[in-house]
C-alpha cells in the first residue's frame, strides 16, 4: 500500500513538497498502481486541507459555535428542506455523524428541525436565518477561492479532475455493490 511520510508538525505541511509519496509495495515507481494510490492519498489530503481552510474562515469570522464539517453541511442544505436520510445519501460527510451534527446545529440556532406531518418518525431540516447567513459567508469564501483559481487558469484541469473523481466514485460504488442514485453529468 502506498504510504506517505507525514510531518509531525502542522507548520511543516505548509508546502506541497513536505509530503513525499512512497511507492506501493511491489509496484514500479511511476506505475499505474503508484499513480492510482497517490491519487487516493491526494484526495484524502485535499479534503483535510479544505476542511482546514473552512475552519480558518470560521475563525476569521469569529464563529466558534460551529465546526467546519457542520458549516459544509449547512452549505449543502442551502434552500432545501431535507430529511436526515436524504442529507446522508448526498454522501458529503466522510467520518462524521450527520444526526449528531444536525442536533448541534439546531441547538446553536443554525437549523430548524420539524417532524414530517405525514410520517412522525421522519424529521425534516432547513436552515434558519442564522444558518442562511453562515451559508452566505461560506458561499462568499467559495467565490473568493474561485476568483483566485480563475487567475491560475486551471478551468480545464479542474473539469478533468472532477470527471476523474466522478469516474472513480462510480467505480468504487460498483466495487461494493452500493446502489444509491448517482448524479449524472
Amino acid at each position: 500500500m502506498n504510504r506517505t511520510v507525514r510531518p509531525s508538525s502542522p507548520r511543516q505541511r505548509s508546502t506541497p513538497s513536505a509530503v513525499k509519496a512512497v511507492p506501493g509495495a511491489g509496484a514500479r515507481p511511476g506505475s499505474v498502481k503508484d499513480v492510482y494510490l497517490e491519487a487516493i492519498h491526494l484526495a484524502e489530503r485535499l479534503h483535510r486541507q479544505f476542511l482546514e481552510v473552512v475552519q480558518a474562515e470560521l475563525n476569521r469570522e469569529g464563529i466558534e459555535d460551529i465546526n467546519n464539517v457542520q458549516a459544509l453541511i449547512l452549505f449543502n442544505i442551502r434552500d432545501d428542506e431535507l430529511t436526515v436520510g436524504e442529507l446522508t445519501n448526498r454522501g458529503y460527510y466522510l467520518g462524521s455523524n450527520v444526526s449528531y451534527n444536525l442536533r448541534k446545529m439546531a441547538e446553536h440556532g443554525y437549523l430548524v428541525q420539524e417532524r414530517s406531518p405525514h410520517d412522525r418518525r421522519s424529521v425534516r431540516v432547513r436552515l434558519s436565518d442564522k444558518g442562511m447567513a453562515l451559508c452566505s459567508k461560506v458561499d462568499a469564501m467559495f467565490d473568493r477561492q474561485l476568483d483566485a483559481v480563475s487567475g491560475m487558469q486551471l478551468g480545464s484541469e479542474l473539469k478533468s479532475a472532477a470527471k476523474v473523481y466522478g469516474l472513480l466514485e462510480r467505480f468504487w460504488i460498483g466495487q461494493i455493490g452500493y446502489s444509491r442514485a448517482l448524479p449524472r453529468d
